[in-house]
């Protein structure tokens, strides 16, 4: 009996299915894990509606996570990271009035960040895109005034919200040194929820990039 040419054709597309899929995304035995720890520098700032004009401010942060690799070229990463955002405003508008103190914003947050990890298999070095979701919980908040003759104060920040979710993506290349493999990223951190929940009329969020340098064991 001929096969009719519907049922062929669905037998072609499956064949080539299954003969391509060990090629790109490697065999279902390569699944694993490892673990990796990293350090960087971060630049973040506050993007909304605001009577100042946000610039970005620095800070080291790091932390380390694990992969579990599904295959060769897909993983799912998760991480414990330490960052600080925040960010800088010249001539501070205060309580509606205008100043000429520099306010400095210092959010510490401890990130967990659930990512997905594109890899290029059989490559050297090894270029990676991910993306995914964090959650990030605020465990100090500062604001530091500074006076044009460098006089400074710094009080506790109440007013900002004690946890944000944020959206993240990047790209990052990976060395095989021996046993080890060491890599570089950068990734960008959308945060989603309004950072002062008490002026919901002039929502403010996070937004900060961060070059990332660690290992992987």
């Amino acid at each position: 009996m001929i096969p009719k040419t519907g049922a062929l054709r669905r037998a072609t597309v499956a064949a080539l299915v299954i003969w391509t899929t060990p090629l790109i995304f490697g065999s279902a035995g390569a699944q694993s894990w490892n673990a990796h720890l990293a350090v960087g520098m971060s630049s973040a700032s506050f993007t909304g509606e605001s009577d100042n004009a946000f610039q970005y401010r620095s800070a080291l942060g790091g932390g380390g996570g694990a992969t579990f690799h599904l295959t060769r070229a897909i993983g799912i990463r998760s991480e414990l990271m330490y960052a600080v955002r925040g960010a800088v405003a010249r001539d501070a508008v205060i309580d509606g009035e205008q100043t000429q103190l520099e306010a400095r914003f210092a959010v510490a947050y401890i990130d967990i960040p659930l990512i997905v990890v594109l890899r290029l298999p059989q490559t050297f070095p090894q270029p990676y895109a991910f993306g995914g979701a964090a959650y990030s919980r605020n465990i100090d908040a500062q604001l530091t005034l500074v006076s044009p003759s460098g006089e400074s104060v710094t009080n506790g920040d109440s007013s900002i919200r004690s946890s944000d979710f944020s959206l993240v993506a990047g790209l990052g290349v990976a060395f095989s040194v021996g046993t080890e493999e060491l890599f570089v990223e950068g990734r960008f951190v959308g945060g989603q929820q309004n950072v002062r929940p008490e002026r919901p009329d002039a929502p403010l969020n996070n937004r900060s990039f961060l070059i990332i340098a660690g290992i992987r064991f």
